[in-house]
């Protein structure tokens, strides 16, 4: 079981697509934003094989029969608490925890309209379209999940299998937390083939920039 897509193959390449999709939403939407000029952002793909198997893991022990919200809150809590992303300003890394993880809230505004996106069905989809005090609230809540290590291999050892149980606990409460945001902000609309990175920059309330 993967995360977006149940087989690895077809999970790597829907995670990959997504957080392509969103990266470029937000270089979009920053380039309208004078607090945001400078960045620049990128998606570290070599983590997304461990994010696939270890979010799969994740799923298939907390949530036996996942639905579309479970799956897309799942990845969009994965690419929050490790570094899926990689941010610049002005051609130097963040390295302050803080204002990265602030960076990170943002975009997942468009994660999760791209991943929606995935499992449209005759030419409808859902959109994540918070107000702007929804935005606020779902980019706080994201900011205040802990970080985790992503593990690749299923754990062997006891200690292991415990602290990788410890870590999915955790994890279990923000994919909890943001398929509510999604229950309470998602919207239906008509879509072609072609308007996933539209919906990604329609996630961005337009005061927020």
């Amino acid at each position: 079981m993967g995360i977006l897509a149940d087989t690895l193959e077809q999970d790597i390449a829907a995670i990959n697509w997504v957080a392509e999709v969103s990266a470029k939403a937000w270089q979009l939407s920053a380039s309208k934003a004078p607090a945001f000029s400078g960045y620049n952002v990128a998606v570290n793909t070599d983590l997304t094989e461990d994010l696939s198997l270890f979010g799969g893991r994740l799923l298939a022990t907390y949530f036996e029969n996942a639905d579309v919200y479970d799956r897309v809150a799942t990845i969009c809590v994965l690419a929050n608490c490790c570094p899926f992303f990689r941010v610049w300003q002005n051609g130097r890394p963040i390295g302050i925890a803080q204002e990265r993880r602030f960076f990170f809230a943002r975009v997942s505004c468009a994660f999760l309209s791209a991943a929606l996106f995935l499992y449209r069905k005759e030419g409808k989809t859902q959109a994540f379209s918070p107000s702007e005090s929804q935005f606020a609230r779902f980019t706080a809540f994201l900011q205040i999940l802990d970080s985790c290590v992503v593990r690749k291999t299923s754990p062997e050892s006891k200690k292991e299998r415990e602290e990788e149980q410890k870590a999915f606990r955790a994890l279990v409460t923000g994919v909890l937390g943001v398929h509510t945001f999604l229950e309470l902000c998602c919207r239906e609309v008509k879509v072609s083939g072609s308007e996933a990175l539209s919906l990604a920059l329609s996630s961005f309330p337009r005061t927020n920039g």
